[in-house]
C-alpha cells in the first residue's frame, strides 16, 4: 500500500470513529418528533366453522360482499357434513332456517341408523349481488349438486335412497347478522 492509500485508510477509519463517538454522546431529543400515535386494536374474532375449514374473514363482514361469502362458505360447508356427518358447525350458523334443520335431522338420523352419504357434493356457481337492509341480506343464487346415495354400514346403496344430482337455478337466502358474534346466521335457505 502506498502512502497516500494508508493516509486515506487512516482517514476513513477516524472518520468512523469520529461518527461513532458523536452516536454516543448524550443529547437533547428534537422537539420535531412526531407524537407517538396509538393503533386501533382489530378485536380477534372468535373462529367459527371446523377447525379444518373455518369461516374466511370475508364472510364475517356486515356488506353485501360478506353476505355473499356467506352464502357460499355455508354450501361449501354443508356440502362438507354431507360427507363428515357433523351437523354442529352446521347449527351453529343457523337459526329458525325450516330446510336447515330438515338437512341436519336427516344427516343426524343417518348417524343414529349407522348410514353415510356418498356423493352429493354442492357448489355455488353464480350468484346476483345481495341485497343488505341493515342486519338482514337477500341472497339469490345458483347451485349444482352431484348426485348422492345413502348407503349402509356395509357401504351397499340403500333402495330407494339415491338421488340422481340437479342443478338449481333459482336458489335462495336470507341470512340475519348476529353482532355478537360478527357473522351472518342463515335463517332461510331454498335450493330448487
Amino acid at each position: 500500500m502506498t502512502q497516500r492509500g494508508t493516509a486515506r485508510a487512516a482517514a476513513t477509519l477516524l472518520l468512523g470513529i469520529a461518527l461513532l463517538a458523536g452516536c454516543s454522546t448524550e443529547q437533547q431529543a428534537s422537539q420535531t418528533l412526531p407524537e407517538p400515535t396509538t393503533a386501533e386494536a382489530t378485536p380477534t374474532l372468535t373462529a367459527l366453522g371446523p377447525p379444518d375449514f373455518p369461516m374466511p374473514a370475508e364472510a364475517r363482514e356486515q356488506t353485501p360482499e360478506g353476505a355473499a361469502a356467506f352464502t357460499t362458505y355455508y354450501i361449501e360447508l354443508y356440502s362438507r357434513t354431507q360427507q363428515t356427518l357433523d351437523t354442529q358447525y352446521m347449527r351453529a350458523l343457523s337459526a329458525g332456517c325450516t330446510s336447515c334443520d330438515q338437512l341436519m335431522s336427516f344427516m343426524d338420523g343417518a348417524v343414529a341408523q349407522g348410514q353415510s352419504l356418498r356423493g352429493g357434493e354442492t357448489e355455488v356457481i353464480a350468484m346476483s349481488d345481495p341485497a343488505v337492509n341493515g342486519a338482514t341480506a337477500d341472497v339469490a343464487f345458483s347451485v349444482d349438486q352431484a348426485p348422492l346415495d345413502i348407503v349402509d354400514s356395509a357401504g351397499n346403496v340403500i333402495d330407494g335412497m339415491s338421488y340422481a344430482g340437479s342443478n338449481n337455478p333459482s336458489s335462495g337466502a336470507i341470512l340475519a347478522w348476529d353482532s355478537a358474534r360478527s357473522t351472518w346466521i342463515m335463517q332461510q335457505l331454498d335450493i330448487g
